[in-house]
């Protein structure tokens, strides 16, 4: 064991034991930190690119780029007729015999072609002992000689559990963001610019989770005539999930009336059970015709969060009609875990 901030009165921190502290407060990952412009750039030509002043981590390597200072990172010419993606990285170096690192910019050139596709980079792990890992920052598409669109690869973040606040996106009312080390909640929706706290209120990352992880016992989920899921609301209709917001896991079956008991590690998770099957039988007597009444009642489910129990009813039905024709239905279940991400 060894103290981290105190004095031992000969040198006892090493570049090492910093870039293992720092993987301890971002992460394993790459990012941008939020200070100066983060590492923005500036498109001068279709041969050149400034990338901006910023202060960044490579797993947990923090490097910078002084503030007001800029970097320029060279396009080689495009190709006419042809499309090019080239990337612009971050570098990180150690020089296995000095051992010293380093860190620079460059830009790994695409192969041009009908369809542009991205070069490969190195991807390393240095507290592993790898001496080579590049971190994207940015896609240069040319279309031609043409430098026509820059898009950002990397994530502003100053902490593993939440992302900075993007002036380039646009965030919807309930969004979470952070900034000046806080945890702040969208009361309206935001369109991509610059911070307005009037826009927003203060919270805190424990407060939300609780919210958004509260059993869905109160809460009927089901799916539209277009195959989309989602959930009740308060007027009846169904609200569609976003793309990316809930994902449903088959977790088993149910074969007409009967019950299913929910493994354990998805009872924190909302149940559904939805028919994903349907037979028909008949006795093959007389004229059959599905013009009387149905003898029965809608199916149903219901899920028991306190024993993670989910039962269905009403899985049979016959249809019969005055010429002695029966038909008879049944309702296979299939029990779904909505895991919100």
């Amino acid at each position: 064991m060894q103290i981290i901030d105190g004095y031992c009165n000969e040198p006892n921190i090493f570049a090492d034991d910093i870039g293992e502290y720092n993987t301890a407060i971002w992460g394993t990952r790459d990012c941008v930190l939020p200070a100066g412009e983060r590492l923005g750039y500036e498109l001068v030509s279709n041969n050149e690119i400034k990338i901006k002043d910023g202060v960044f981590s490579t797993q947990g390597r923090r490097g910078v780029i002084k503030k007001g200072a800029t970097e320029s990172c060279i396009i080689e010419n495009g190709t006419q007729a042809e499309n090019r993606n080239d990337l612009i990285v971050i570098e990180y170096a150690k020089d296995s015999s000095t051992l010293v690192e380093s860190h620079t910019l460059k830009v790994i050139k695409g192969t041009p072609g009908e369809a542009a596709t991205d070069p490969d980079v190195v991807t390393g792990d240095i507290q592993a002992g790898d001496v080579l890992h590049q971190m994207p920052l940015y896609r240069v598409k040319l279309e031609g000689l043409n430098v026509v669109a820059v898009e950002r690869l990397f994530s502003v973040g100053n902490n593993a559990i939440g992302k900075e606040f993007d002036p380039d996106k646009d965030y919807e009312i309930g969004d979470l963001t952070l900034q000046y080390n806080k945890a702040w909640k969208f009361k309206v929706k935001h369109l991509a610019g610059a911070w307005d706290e009037s826009q927003m209120e203060e919270t805190d990352v424990l407060t939300e989770l609780a919210a958004q992880n509260k059993n869905f016992g109160g809460v009927s989920f089901g799916i539209d005539g277009d195959g989309n899921y989602g959930y009740y609301g308060a007027d009846g209709s169904l609200v569609p999930f976003k793309k990316g917001e809930c994902q449903l896991v088959s977790i088993g079956t149910i074969g007409g009336n009967g019950s299913f008991s929910v493994p354990t590690k998805y009872q924190s998770n909302g149940i559904i059970a939805i028919p994903t099957t349907v037979t028909i039988t008949t006795n093959s007597y007389g004229n059959c015709r599905l013009t009387q009444t149905f003898n029965g009642t809608s199916p149903a489910w219901s899920y028991n969060k306190d024993t993670g129990v989910v039962t269905t009813a009403n899985s049979y039905w016959v249809i019969c009609n005055d010429s002695g024709s029966i038909i008879y239905g049944g309702i296979a279940w299939t029990v779904y875990a909505v895991i919100v991400k």
